[in-house]
């Protein structure tokens, strides 16, 4: 039989890094600032930000019948995104394409799949539960194939304060989390202690049936469930 001090640390190694990557139910950190990029999109983008008109008699005729047509058929209004707690408010359904990306940066190996269903719900009175379906994601990192299954729900509250941000905290932890990892033709299967997911001062932002939560520098994206 193999020693299993061998695969040992690299295995604790993996479920670590798996996992808490899991528990933050969040994305990878962005470089981009939200707010810059927004603005970008809102004002265009482009060195000088604005045009110079040339004084050409032909120039000036274009730029009048431009104003004429921005005149007669005005912009419609865009669309303002949802603010505040109110718009947390139902249950939402975590993108695992986007946590697949998450999990292949954290880790810097390659996801393979994500299977199952993770429904986040947060409700008026401040409860918050995180239902997981048979959740299934499996890493390869160098000889190593990891496989994680979290099934279950768990319970808590959450808190948006004046400034926007939002503290979430487990409070009831009925999830199980198993793990096995095949490594070097052996298998090592292993079950996690239960790890309330925990955060605080997370910006949110609601957009149609989007969510997407920054929490610790890591960004979820969940969709609201029809």
């Amino acid at each position: 039989m193999r020693d299993h001090r061998t695969a040992g640390p690299k295995f604790g190694a993996l479920i670590a890094l798996t996992l808490g990557a899991a528990l933050l139910l969040s994305g990878c950190s962005s470089s981009i600032d939200p707010e810059a990029s927004e603005q970008a999109a809102v004002t265009g983008g482009g060195p000088g930000g604005g045009s110079t008109k040339a004084g050409r008699p032909a120039d000036d005729a274009a730029d009048a019948d431009g104003e004429a047509d921005a005149e007669a058929e005005p912009a419609e209004p865009a669309t303002e995104a949802l603010a505040g707690a109110a718009c947390l408010t139902g249950s939402w359904v975590v993108d695992n394409e986007h946590f697949g990306e998450l999990m292949s940066s954290v880790s810097g190996s390659a996801v393979d799949d994500i299977e199952g269903v993770t429904t986040v719900t947060f409700r008026d009175d401040g409860t918050t539960t995180t239902h997981y379906d048979e959740w299934q994601h499996t890493i390869t990192m160098d000889s190593a194939t990891v496989t994680i299954v979290k099934d279950g729900e768990d319970s808590g509250v959450y808190e948006v304060a004046e400034d926007g941000s939002m503290t979430l905290t487990d409070t009831d932890l009925g999830a199980t989390t198993t793990s096995q990892m095949t490594m070097g033709g052996q298998t090592v299967a292993h079950q996690a202690p239960p790890q309330p997911s925990v955060f605080s001062r997370a910006t949110f932002r609601c957009e149609g049936d989007a969510l997407t939560v920054t929490a610790e520098g890591a960004t979820t994206i969940l969709h609201r469930e029809d």
